[in-house]
């Protein structure tokens, strides 16, 4: 599957999920080149594809760690949104002397019933507007 690579025109391929009973998308991200004093927002970018979903919601759980040991969790019930609408926010956190680091963050849950049409285009680590 293709879609556009967020704010241009240009197009890339995402994985799509062909059935799912359990999920978990992690990664980490070295945050020495972000700037100083600025709030950044760390979001999973998945979404249900309308034609391929099948079931009702399904709970994850969002974590996001900071270098200093904090740790932030949240939960999203996984359902179908208005279409080309991306999900969901795992934290933020201000840039500053404790959180120079590695951050890792993780998107996590059992789906009962399975899903099909998961699609995960990516994580966006941006300053909060």
């Amino acid at each position: 599957m293709e879609v556009n690579c967020f704010h241009s025109n240009v197009r890339i391929r995402v994985p799509e999920s062909k059935e799912l009973s359990w999920l978990l998308i992690r990664g980490r991200f070295e945050t020495r080149a972000l700037s100083p004093n600025t709030t950044y927002e760390v979001a999973f970018l998945v979404q249900l594809n309308r034609t391929d979903y099948s079931g009702r919601p399904s709970e994850v759980k969002l974590e996001l760690h900071l270098p200093d040991g904090t740790k932030r969790t949240s939960k999203c019930s996984l359902k179908l949104p208005p279409q080309e609408k991306w999900y969901p926010r795992a934290g933020e956190f201000v840039m500053g002397p404790e959180t120079v680091g590695t951050i890792s963050f993780a998107l996590q849950g059992t789906l009962d019933p399975q899903k099909t049409g998961l699609i995960l285009k990516g994580v966006l680590i941006h300053p909060k507007d």
